[in-house]
Order: structure tokens, then C-alpha cells, then sequence
């Protein structure tokens, strides 16, 4: 993970705690499940990617 992604992962975590107002908290759960699902596809992408040639 980028230092960038990680920043802003770090950066929505912070403000969910401190945020009172439920659509706010909502809108940025929300962000970051967005955020967090990107990343697990770019992951899987690369995996595959890189098993690709690796087949029988």
C-alpha cells in the first residue's frame, strides 16, 4: 500500500471518530469500505497477473 493510500485510510479512521452527525459517519464508512474494496481488487488483479503464467 502507497504511503498516499495509507494516508487516507488513516485519515477517514480518524474522522469516523470523532464525527457525531450519523449521515456524515455513514457517508464516511461508506468512503472507506469504497476505499478498502478498491484496494483488495487491485490486489487480486496483480495476483492474478502475476500466477497467470504459472498455469498447467
Amino acid at each position: 500500500m502507497s504511503n498516499a493510500t495509507e494516508t487516507k485510510v488513516r485519515t477517514l479512521k480518524a474522522r469516523i471518530r470523532r464525527e457525531s452527525n450519523p449521515v456524515r459517519l455513514s457517508n464516511l464508512k461508506i468512503q472507506l469500505s469504497t476505499l478498502v474494496s478498491e484496494l483488495g481488487a487491485k490486489h487480486e488483479k496483480e495476483q492474478v497477473k502475476r500466477f497467470k503464467g504459472n498455469a498447467f
